[in-house]
């Protein structure tokens, strides 16, 4: 998940958690960069307007 509202990624970061999904985080796209080429997600949920 990319978002720079920490407290948006903390809510919707518990809640796919409490799911049984894995949650990455990152706060912009230089570190979702980063984070994809390490952990290689089925799945990305971002803001495009950071």
């Amino acid at each position: 998940m990319v978002d720079d509202d920490d407290l948006l990624v903390e809510l919707l970061s518990d809640t796919l958690s409490s799911q049984g999904y894995e949650v990455l985080t990152a706060g912009d796209g230089m570190e979702a960069l980063e984070k994809v080429r390490q952990h290689h997600p089925s799945f990305i949920l971002l803001d495009i307007i950071l």
